[in-house]
């Protein structure tokens, strides 16, 4: 596992509207990290958590910062 995956992830999910489309059609976490190792994104909730503060750290406007915590939030709404 790995904080670069987390990475990657994070920036992917911007761009790349397939993995936007998989993801969301998860129902629970289990299946959303499923979905990411099978799509070669394997890290763990604390990674995600650790690449937020880091995002989080890296804003510079408004918009960036809003645009992480979405992230942050819609990962947490797995549970």
């Amino acid at each position: 596992m790995s904080q670069s995956h987390a990475h990657s992830f994070f920036k992917d999910l911007d761009t790349n509207s397939a993995l936007r489309k998989k993801c969301f059609s998860c129902r629970t976490k289990a299946d959303l990290f499923a979905s990411l190792k099978e799509s070669g994104f394997d890290f763990t909730q604390e990674e995600f958590e650790q690449e937020v503060i880091l995002q989080l750290f890296k804003c510079q406007t408004e918009e960036q910062f809003d645009n992480v915590r979405q992230k942050e939030l819609w990962f947490k709404m797995y549970g």
